[in-house]
Protein backbone atom coordinates (compact mmCIF):
# COMPACT_ATOMS: atom_id res chain seq x y z
CA UNK A 1 0.00 0.00 0.00
CA UNK A 2 1.49 3.36 -0.90
CA UNK A 3 1.97 5.81 1.17
CA UNK A 4 -0.30 8.84 1.52
CA UNK A 5 -0.77 12.34 2.96
CA UNK A 6 -3.17 11.54 5.75
CA UNK A 7 -0.83 8.60 6.85
CA UNK A 8 2.25 10.24 6.75
CA UNK A 9 1.78 13.71 7.76
CA UNK A 10 0.28 15.58 11.19
CA UNK A 11 -0.74 18.56 11.62
CA UNK A 12 2.28 20.61 13.31
CA UNK A 13 5.55 18.76 11.50
CA UNK A 14 8.18 20.60 10.20
CA UNK A 15 8.58 20.36 6.26
CA UNK A 16 11.10 21.72 3.99
CA UNK A 17 9.79 23.01 0.78
CA UNK A 18 11.43 23.35 -2.00
CA UNK A 19 10.45 25.99 -4.72
CA UNK A 20 12.02 26.62 -8.22
CA UNK A 21 12.43 30.38 -8.51
CA UNK A 22 12.22 32.48 -12.05
CA UNK A 23 15.66 32.41 -12.65
CA UNK A 24 15.95 28.53 -12.66
CA UNK A 25 17.49 28.53 -8.92
CA UNK A 26 16.15 26.57 -5.97
CA UNK A 27 14.82 27.96 -2.58
CA UNK A 28 14.59 25.86 0.08
CA UNK A 29 12.27 26.93 3.03
CA UNK A 30 10.77 25.67 6.69
CA UNK A 31 7.16 25.46 7.20
CA UNK A 32 4.99 23.72 9.35
CA UNK A 33 1.84 21.42 8.71
CA UNK A 34 -1.33 23.52 9.54
CA UNK A 35 -4.00 21.13 8.96
CA UNK A 36 -4.60 17.08 6.82
CA UNK A 37 -7.38 17.63 4.45
CA UNK A 38 -7.92 14.14 3.02
CA UNK A 39 -5.22 11.37 1.00
CA UNK A 40 -3.96 13.84 -1.64
CA UNK A 41 -4.54 17.70 0.33
CA UNK A 42 -2.73 19.42 2.93
CA UNK A 43 -2.63 22.64 4.47
CA UNK A 44 1.14 24.77 5.00
CA UNK A 45 2.03 27.57 7.37
CA UNK A 46 2.91 30.02 4.44
CA UNK A 47 6.81 29.83 4.75
CA UNK A 48 8.72 33.12 6.26
CA UNK A 49 12.28 34.19 4.19
CA UNK A 50 14.66 36.27 5.88
CA UNK A 51 11.33 37.48 8.51
CA UNK A 52 8.90 37.77 5.75
CA UNK A 53 5.92 35.98 4.15
CA UNK A 54 7.36 34.35 0.98
CA UNK A 55 4.82 34.80 -1.94
CA UNK A 56 3.90 31.52 -3.73
CA UNK A 57 1.56 32.19 -6.67
CA UNK A 58 -1.58 29.69 -7.16
CA UNK A 59 -0.55 27.09 -9.51
CA UNK A 60 3.09 27.45 -8.19
CA UNK A 61 4.60 23.92 -8.25
CA UNK A 62 6.28 22.66 -5.12
CA UNK A 63 8.79 19.77 -3.92
CA UNK A 64 7.68 19.21 -0.20
CA UNK A 65 9.88 17.02 1.82
CA UNK A 66 9.64 15.58 5.73
CA UNK A 67 12.26 13.56 7.77
CA UNK A 68 10.51 11.37 10.28
CA UNK A 69 12.56 10.31 12.39
CA UNK A 70 10.90 7.02 13.55
CA UNK A 71 9.83 5.85 9.55
CA UNK A 72 12.53 7.91 7.19
CA UNK A 73 12.32 11.04 4.93
CA UNK A 74 9.25 11.47 2.59
CA UNK A 75 8.99 13.31 -0.08
CA UNK A 76 6.70 14.51 -2.88
CA UNK A 77 5.43 17.05 -5.94
CA UNK A 78 2.63 19.29 -4.99
CA UNK A 79 0.70 21.91 -6.54
CA UNK A 80 -0.63 25.50 -5.09
CA UNK A 81 -4.02 25.24 -4.94
CA UNK A 82 -5.55 27.91 -2.56
CA UNK A 83 -4.19 30.76 -0.38
CA UNK A 84 -6.16 31.68 2.97
CA UNK A 85 -6.01 32.66 6.54
CA UNK A 86 -6.77 30.46 9.51
CA UNK A 87 -6.56 31.99 13.18
CA UNK A 88 -4.93 34.82 11.73
CA UNK A 89 -2.21 32.57 10.48
CA UNK A 90 -1.25 32.91 6.37
CA UNK A 91 -1.82 29.11 5.04
CA UNK A 92 -1.65 27.54 1.44
CA UNK A 93 -3.70 24.38 0.73
CA UNK A 94 -1.35 22.06 -1.60
CA UNK A 95 -2.17 19.08 -3.68
CA UNK A 96 0.04 16.26 -4.07
CA UNK A 97 0.46 15.55 -8.00
CA UNK A 98 2.97 12.88 -7.57
CA UNK A 99 3.27 9.29 -5.03
CA UNK A 100 5.14 10.27 -2.20
CA UNK A 101 8.57 8.64 -2.16
CA UNK A 102 10.40 7.02 0.58
CA UNK A 103 13.93 7.38 1.10
CA UNK A 104 16.60 5.42 3.43
CA UNK A 105 16.99 7.15 6.88
CA UNK A 106 20.19 6.59 7.47
CA UNK A 107 22.97 9.15 7.10
CA UNK A 108 26.05 8.47 4.51
CA UNK A 109 29.28 9.99 4.84
CA UNK A 110 30.10 12.12 1.34
CA UNK A 111 33.45 12.35 -0.17
CA UNK A 112 34.77 14.43 -2.81
CA UNK A 113 34.04 11.91 -6.39
CA UNK A 114 35.72 12.46 -10.09
CA UNK A 115 34.90 9.33 -11.86
CA UNK A 116 32.82 8.61 -14.58
CA UNK A 117 29.31 8.72 -14.45
CA UNK A 118 26.56 8.42 -17.17
CA UNK A 119 22.92 9.92 -17.15
CA UNK A 120 20.25 7.96 -19.06
CA UNK A 121 17.98 10.02 -21.11
CA UNK A 122 15.01 7.22 -21.86
CA UNK A 123 12.62 7.84 -25.02
CA UNK A 124 8.89 8.84 -23.91
CA UNK A 125 6.88 5.86 -25.17
CA UNK A 126 4.70 7.69 -27.33
CA UNK A 127 8.26 8.81 -29.37
CA UNK A 128 9.13 5.10 -29.36
CA UNK A 129 6.07 4.96 -31.01
CA UNK A 130 6.32 7.82 -33.51
CA UNK A 131 9.92 6.36 -34.61
CA UNK A 132 8.44 2.97 -35.51
CA UNK A 133 5.73 4.15 -37.75
CA UNK A 134 8.23 5.92 -39.39
CA UNK A 135 10.28 3.27 -40.32
CA UNK A 136 8.01 1.00 -41.77
CA UNK A 137 6.25 3.83 -43.67
CA UNK A 138 9.16 4.57 -44.94
CA UNK A 139 11.12 1.14 -45.47
CA UNK A 140 12.04 -0.02 -48.77
CA UNK A 141 11.89 3.49 -49.81
CA UNK A 142 15.70 4.38 -50.82
CA UNK A 143 15.11 8.18 -51.04
CA UNK A 144 13.81 8.22 -47.23
CA UNK A 145 15.74 6.83 -44.47
CA UNK A 146 14.66 6.98 -40.71
CA UNK A 147 17.33 6.29 -38.60
CA UNK A 148 16.18 4.33 -35.35
CA UNK A 149 15.87 6.48 -32.40
CA UNK A 150 17.44 5.25 -28.98
CA UNK A 151 17.98 6.33 -25.71
CA UNK A 152 21.11 8.65 -24.87
CA UNK A 153 23.49 8.35 -22.48
CA UNK A 154 25.28 11.32 -21.72
CA UNK A 155 28.40 11.90 -19.51
CA UNK A 156 28.41 14.24 -16.86
CA UNK A 157 30.77 15.39 -14.46
CA UNK A 158 30.51 14.13 -10.96
CA UNK A 159 31.63 16.03 -7.63
CA UNK A 160 30.77 13.53 -4.32
CA UNK A 161 29.27 10.33 -3.84
CA UNK A 162 28.16 8.43 -0.54
CA UNK A 163 26.00 5.27 0.50
CA UNK A 164 23.51 7.20 -0.32
CA UNK A 165 22.96 9.63 -3.22
CA UNK A 166 25.31 11.29 -5.93
CA UNK A 167 26.03 15.05 -7.16
CA UNK A 168 26.70 15.75 -10.54
CA UNK A 169 27.19 18.93 -12.99
CA UNK A 170 25.28 18.49 -16.31
CA UNK A 171 25.26 20.77 -19.39
CA UNK A 172 22.58 21.65 -21.94
CA UNK A 173 19.90 18.78 -19.86
CA UNK A 174 17.76 20.36 -17.83
CA UNK A 175 16.75 17.96 -14.45
CA UNK A 176 13.94 19.31 -11.88
CA UNK A 177 13.04 18.18 -8.35
CA UNK A 178 11.19 15.19 -8.21
CA UNK A 179 12.46 13.94 -11.27
CA UNK A 180 13.23 9.94 -11.52
CA UNK A 181 16.57 9.60 -13.37
CA UNK A 182 19.10 6.40 -14.37
CA UNK A 183 22.62 5.93 -14.61
CA UNK A 184 25.83 4.23 -14.63
CA UNK A 185 28.54 5.28 -12.37
CA UNK A 186 32.16 3.78 -13.48
CA UNK A 187 34.36 2.76 -10.48
CA UNK A 188 37.77 0.90 -10.63
CA UNK A 189 36.43 -2.24 -10.39
CA UNK A 190 33.03 -1.67 -10.76
CA UNK A 191 29.87 -1.03 -13.14
CA UNK A 192 27.14 0.33 -10.96
CA UNK A 193 23.50 0.54 -12.96
CA UNK A 194 21.15 2.72 -10.53
CA UNK A 195 17.73 4.67 -10.10
CA UNK A 196 17.27 7.87 -8.06
CA UNK A 197 15.23 10.97 -7.46
CA UNK A 198 16.67 14.36 -7.97
CA UNK A 199 16.43 16.14 -4.43
CA UNK A 200 18.41 19.68 -5.78
CA UNK A 201 18.63 21.42 -8.97
CA UNK A 202 20.76 24.52 -9.04
CA UNK A 203 21.79 26.64 -12.02
CA UNK A 204 25.16 27.84 -12.00
CA UNK A 205 24.64 31.43 -13.50
CA UNK A 206 28.21 31.56 -14.51
CA UNK A 207 28.23 29.07 -16.98
CA UNK A 208 25.78 28.71 -19.47
CA UNK A 209 23.05 25.92 -19.42
CA UNK A 210 24.68 24.01 -16.70
CA UNK A 211 23.13 22.54 -13.71
CA UNK A 212 24.36 21.76 -10.35
CA UNK A 213 22.24 18.12 -9.37
CA UNK A 214 21.80 16.09 -6.44
CA UNK A 215 20.28 12.80 -6.36
CA UNK A 216 18.94 10.24 -3.70
CA UNK A 217 19.61 6.52 -5.05
CA UNK A 218 16.17 4.57 -5.01
CA UNK A 219 16.00 0.74 -4.86
CA UNK A 220 18.98 0.22 -4.56
CA UNK A 221 20.40 -3.27 -3.32
CA UNK A 222 22.57 -3.64 -0.26
CA UNK A 223 24.95 -5.52 -2.00
CA UNK A 224 25.62 -2.88 -4.50
CA UNK A 225 25.01 0.01 -2.17
CA UNK A 226 27.82 -1.95 -0.30
CA UNK A 227 30.69 -1.59 -3.08
CA UNK A 228 29.84 2.11 -2.91
CA UNK A 229 30.60 2.37 0.77
CA UNK A 230 33.55 0.19 0.28
CA UNK A 231 35.00 2.72 -2.41
CA UNK A 232 34.08 5.63 0.42
CA UNK A 233 36.18 3.72 2.68
CA UNK A 234 39.42 2.98 0.52
CA UNK A 235 39.24 7.21 -0.43
CA UNK A 236 38.92 8.13 3.06
CA UNK A 237 41.60 5.61 3.75
CA UNK A 238 43.79 7.32 1.12
CA UNK A 239 43.38 10.90 2.33
CA UNK A 240 44.37 9.98 5.64
CA UNK A 241 47.41 8.69 4.57
CA UNK A 242 48.07 12.09 2.75
CA UNK A 243 47.57 14.68 5.43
Amino acid sequence: MSDTIDSVFQEGDLVEIQILKKDKDVISLKSIVAGVKNSKEMVIAAPLYKGRLFPIDLGKRIFVIINKNDKGIFSFQALVIGRSKEEKVSVIHILATSVIKKSQRRKFYRVPFYEEVIIKFELEENEKKINEKLIEKYKGNPDIIIEEETDREVNVSSRDISGGGLRFIIKNEELNLGDNIKGIIKLKNYRIEFSAIVTRAQVLPDYNNTYDIGCSFINMEESVRSKIIGYIFAKQRNLVKKD
